[in-house]
């Protein structure tokens, strides 16, 4: 396996960083010690004149002086505490930046295995659907199906291409950070096919679906990702009607923007779980791996784009997906990120 390693630019490194890397021992113990002896020299350079002014005699001088030293410990106390608790408290602040840089090297380097292991994973997983998708072209050809073997041939064949698209881009990803290469995708077209597609799913083959997509509506954008966001949410509304509910799905355009809104009749999402429910591995289902959701959210950002939940008339749960138009240049960029912390 080898890396690819980015330079860094010294010259743009931020100063907090740079200060960090020069603070040494020698420079919080100088920031302890100037401190102190200037404010004692000031100290005794002030108030022995007033003793010596004060004192009616000898005795009176000592006095004088013992409680003058008497006071100059106890101010030297409470300014040493404040000088130190200043400075470990910035030491305890950059201990935690470190931690959370150390946590963030190791989560990096999990992904960069985690991406070897998929890469080589999706690979045998092409080989595999590859045979698969061969022998249901093959049994089509031979002729003499029924009207439902014939369905059923093409929609194996429907699903053996998409998982050797999603297996040839996966392992692209695990090698180069890079899903697939942006173009203008026909809404109507690709979402008919994920709709047809998701109607044999067991939550979604008893739902009534209604399609209000305009038949201008397309997107600049990665095809494999938006059909995955477009099947998520599908599967996501059918699940929260038990599978016997009502889904709307319409797009449109909105000021520039292409406009997604999936609604479903289920019981709708509380407004105190708007917000979580796109965090990875949070599910209300039993069964769900709460991994949906946050897949749809990742892939709108890659698009430029964002996903709400609201309320919809139907009476549960409305996602609304707004992709910016001629979001190529931004998808470009967002992937040339992605490409600068890969490992391959």
């Amino acid at each position: 396996m080898s890396e690819r390693t980015t330079p860094i630019d010294k010259g743009s490194a931020p100063k907090g960083d740079k200060a960090a890397r020069t603070t040494s021992p020698a420079s919080y113990a100088a920031a302890l010690a100037i401190p102190y002896f200037l404010v004692s020299w000031l100290y005794i350079l002030v108030t022995t004149p007033m003793a010596n002014a004060m004192a009616r005699d000898q005795e009176h001088l000592a006095f004088i002086e013992t409680m003058k030293g008497t006071a100059f410990i106890f101010l030297s106390a409470v300014f040493l505490f404040g000088l130190a608790w200043a400075l470990f408290s910035r030491l305890k602040k950059k201990q935690r930046e470190l931690d959370r840089t150390n946590t963030a090297l190791i989560m990096a380097e999990n992904r960069a295995i985690a991406g070897v292991f998929a890469s080589s994973i999706a690979h045998d997983m092409n080989n595999i659907m590859m045979g698969l998708y061969n022998d249901v072209m093959d049994y089509s050809s031979q002729g003499g199906l029924t009207p439902e073997e014939q369905e059923r041939a093409n929609r194996l064949s429907f699903a053996a291409k998409e998982m050797m698209e999603l297996a040839r881009n996966l392992s692209q990803s695990g090698r180069s950070g890079t899903p697939g290469i942006p173009e203008r995708v026909v809404v109507s077209e690709s979402l008919g096919e994920i709709v047809a597609f998701a109607r044999h799913h067991r939550s979604v083959r008893h739902c009534e679906i209604e399609e209000v997509i305009s038949p201008s509506a397309a997107i600049d954008g990665i095809p494999v990702i938006l059909r995955q966001i477009f099947l998520n949410l599908i599967l996501n509304a059918a699940e929260a009607t038990e599978g016997r509910g009502k889904i709307r799905i319409t797009c449109n355009s909105d000021s520039g923007n292409s406009v997604l809104e999936v609604h479903d009749s289920g019981p709708g999402i509380p407004e105190e779980k708007r917000e979580s429910i796109f965090n990875a591995f949070v599910t209300s289902k039993d069964r769900g791996s709460g991994l949906g959701l946050h897949s749809v959210k990742a892939g709108v950002e890659l698009h430029g784009g964002e996903v709400t939940v609201g309320d919809s008339p139907l009476g549960g749960a409305l996602f609304t997906v707004r992709i910016p138009s001629g979001s190529r240049e931004f998808i470009t960029s967002e992937l040339k990120k992605l490409n600068l912390t890969a490992a391959g």
